[in-house]
């Protein structure tokens, strides 16, 4: 992991490429390999400075600081969650932008959980800290990343050429039958999707966090009519639990839930927390809380 690290930061000449290193690892690394970093990274003794650009525009002292104050954000983040191990998560690339997340349990005995993240690749918050909120012994993540920017309209690269052909595209990836349960969770831009493809699969569960419009016109052009699929779904007996889930301070998205819940005759929820004005970003600030854990059970029948 080190040595990797050292070789992608080598690339950068800019402080904003070294920035991007580290959103790209905080979408891509695993809760134990957090802990690593964390432990390891510019450590006296342990680790040094990496061979870096010789056209950089930065100082080697600024890029440590960058590096530690990252990592240790991100640990920060860990350790709020109060489990004493980090969630033992491997990772499994399946394809560029598909990546399957889990501790190599058998599958009979799990959920698994497909997940769209938004525009930024995020489940609005690094995928270690998503994870550590999430049993790996009772769930394995798979995480669908938005390759096409599209809004999963022109659906995933050398998969499914639209959104209405992703249900078939999941299956194609691996045994979702092989699995006790199936649950779905859809954040920002992978919101509404997330309901599109609930009524492709047999899920549990679905949970759309933060869903932008049905009626956008990024939709116009799209193969799949999101109004029209909802209404046809719901005229045709849907009956899987799907809950579409708002910041109480984000009248935007109070809107697009309204919208959404009124199509497919679903539960529209509204998440708050005292301390904290919740608007479009509803997972983090109940990850910073301990709540999520009990949200993930309460809404996807998630084992804790």
């Amino acid at each position: 992991m080190l040595k990797l690290y050292d070789e992608l930061a080598g690339r950068a000449r800019t402080m904003n490429q070294i920035n991007l290193l580290h959103i790209s690892l905080g979408n891509t690394i695993t809760p134990s390999e957090a802990v690593f970093l964390y432990e390891n990274l510019f450590r006296p003794g342990v680790h040094q400075m990496p061979a870096l650009h010789a056209d950089r525009t930065f100082t080697d002292n600024e890029f440590a600081r960058a590096a530690r104050d990252w990592i240790d954000k991100l640990m920060v983040d860990l350790r709020t969650i109060q489990k004493v191990d980090p969630e033992p998560f491997g990772r499994r690339d399946l394809r560029e932008s598909v990546t399957l997340f889990t501790d190599g349990g058998p599958s009979a005995d799990k959920t698994l959980l497909v997940t769209l993240p938004g525009g930024n690749f995020r489940l609005m918050m690094p995928i270690p800290t998503f994870l550590q909120n999430i049993n790996a012994a009772k769930t394995d993540v798979l995480v669908i990343r938005d390759g096409t920017k599209s809004s999963y309209t022109a659906g995933l690269e050398g998969l499914a050429g639209s959104i209405g052909e992703l249900g078939a595209g999941i299956r194609s990836l691996l045994d979702i039958e092989g699995y006790k349960r199936l649950a779905g969770i859809g954040v920002s831009a992978g919101a509404l999707p997330i309901a599109l493809v609930a009524t492709q699969l047999d899920f549990d569960a679905v949970l759309c966090c933060g869903a932008g419009s049905p009626y956008h016109s990024k939709w116009e052009n799209s193969a799949a009519s999101p109004p029209a699929i909802l209404r046809e779904a719901a005229r045709s007996g849907f009956n899987r639990r799907v809950v579409i889930a708002y910041g109480a301070h984000s009248a935007a998205d109070a809107t697009s839930a309204a919208e959404i819940s009124e199509l497919l005759t679903v539960e529209a929820v509204e998440v708050s927390v005292d301390d904290f004005q919740i608007e479009h970003n509803i997972l983090h600030p109940l990850s910073t809380r301990r709540l999520l854990g009990e949200f993930f059970e309460r809404h996807l029948g998630l084992e804790n």
